[in-house]
């Protein structure tokens, strides 16, 4: 059982770049589902194939 709800919504698209712990990924045009998270927080949810690697700015430890 999940503790997250469904928001109503119509389709709703995602495009753009987002930077995690300093790697850049690009989304490519995806749809979006958004849930919402019992503390408030919004969850958005894409296809993973659709996530591309730009560049990592992470050292590498080797």
């Amino acid at each position: 059982m999940s503790t997250h709800r469904d928001i109503e919504q119509k389709p709703r698209y995602l495009t753009g770049v987002i930077d995690v712990d300093g790697a850049l990924y690009r989304i490519e045009r995806t749809e979006v589902t958004m849930t919402a998270h019992p503390s408030g927080k919004k969850i958005l949810a894409v296809d993973e194939t659709k996530i591309k690697l730009i560049r990592s700015t992470k050292l590498d430890p080797s």
